[in-house]
């Protein structure tokens, strides 16, 4: 209808200031699920040549893992792999995994990228990290898990 008018116009300025309040009040609810927990790392090398694999981890921040694994190469059959499971692992933190293999490729995950992913955790306690050495990169691919796997035991 031309030349009608709402009785009750929004303007600009108040659409905008209640689209903000919506969005801070999305970022400040306390009912937002916890961060999933790291439970285990897999790492998998379809090289055809065997590798030394540097495996850094940081919980929070804190370096938590650092080990270098050798890990045979694909011999037609099978691809060289290790599965670390340690105790520190399956706490709701941030984690960061960097895999370093010297002469082929360096790659780094953080758990704000599985978040991404995700979308939603709410069903999420932890997720897997597959680790996969082949063609000229380090690729991730993360399995998400409703539970997490019992603690483990100091070795």
């Amino acid at each position: 209808m031309p030349g009608y008018r709402s009785p009750d116009p929004l303007s600009r300025r108040a659409l905008l200031s209640t689209v903000g309040a919506v969005a801070v009040a999305g970022c400040l609810s306390d009912d937002d699920p916890p961060t999933p927990g790291l439970d285990e790392i897999s790492i998998r090398n379809s090289l055809d040549r065997k590798v030394d694999a540097q495996v850094t981890v940081f919980k929070s921040d804190d370096q938590v893992y650092d080990r270098t694994h050798t890990l045979a190469g694909f011999d037609g059959y099978a691809p060289g792999s290790v599965v670390i499971e340690e105790p520190w692992m399956g706490a709701n933190e941030r984690y960061e995994v960097q895999i370093d293999v010297p002469s082929f490729d360096e790659n780094t995950f953080k758990t704000e990228q599985f978040l991404e992913m995700a979308g939603s955790v709410d069903d999420i306690a932890c997720f897997d990290l597959s680790v996969a050495l082949s063609g000229r990169t380090i690729g991730f691919f993360v399995g998400a898990n409703e539970t997490c796997s019992p603690p483990r035991k100091d070795e």
